[in-house]
């Protein structure tokens, strides 16, 4: 479906940013500290991985979440991507966006488990998860339609990080760290006041610029996530 194909379009732009890159970025460092049975050292460099992709996806999470809708319309709408398109495609990349975090740390969890040289305890969860999509896709198309199969996948992501991050835990430890969960925990709260921002603030003020020039609506859009950053970034800053 197009509206599927443009919604995870622009999911995968931040996933990309950062969840890829942070994944990238942490393999060799655990490959290294993992062949010299370093396990404290390849613990402290996952979490850190772990708690940065949060802390960067989180966001990214909420902008997507938050300025689906405006952000399709400025993009695609035009000829025939008429308003029936956006709706179903920001609905789309609504709940697309719920996935984004947990798609994010699969990355950092999988290359992980490549680290360690293991390869096949990332393919049981995917093939779970990949069972657990099929069945909640059925579920959800019903009432949501092409949202419901967004929906379907944003959880089936969240149940294999969870595993993944199970296996890991019984493997490793990783979260036996003190303060890990209150550095997530603060991660999302910032994303929380940047969410209330976006929506009372932010939103607002772009549906109006739709109603003006295709620039004004450009302009609206780029201060809008500039001002969501830093307003992020502050929180963030006030939590420590």
């Amino acid at each position: 479906n197009a509206a599927l194909y443009y919604a995870s379009r622009l999911f995968q732009l931040p996933l990309a940013i950062f969840g890829v890159s942070l994944a990238q970025a942490a393999l060799p460092t655990l490959s290294d500290l993992n062949a010299r049975e370093d396990k404290e050292a390849f613990c402290q460099s996952l979490r850190f991985a772990f708690k940065n992709t949060i802390f960067t996806s989180a966001p990214a999470m909420v902008g997507l979440a938050v300025l689906a809708e405006p952000i399709v319309t400025i993009l695609f709408k035009r000829n025939a991507f008429d308003a029936y398109s956006v709706q179903v495609t920001s609905s789309a990349l609504l709940f697309y966006a719920f996935g984004l975090v947990s798609c994010s740390v699969i990355k950092v969890f999988v290359n992980a488990f490549y680290a360690l040289h293991d390869t096949k305890t990332p393919v049981k969860t995917a093939t779970i998860c990949l069972l657990a999509n099929l069945l909640l896709n059925f579920v959800f198309m019903w009432k949501l339609k092409i949202g419901g199969l967004a929906l379907a996948t944003s959880i089936a992501a969240t149940i294999n990080v969870v595993l993944l991050g199970w296996v890991l835990h019984k493997r490793v430890g990783i979260f036996n760290a003190k303060g890990i969960w209150i550095s997530v925990f603060k991660s999302m709260f910032a994303a929380v006041i940047m969410a209330l921002f976006a929506i009372f603030v932010c939103k607002p003020w772009i549906i109006i610029c739709l109603n003006t020039s295709f620039g004004q609506s450009v302009w609206s859009l780029s201060v809008s996530i500039i001002a969501s950053a830093i307003i992020y970034y502050l929180a963030a800053l006030c939590l420590r």
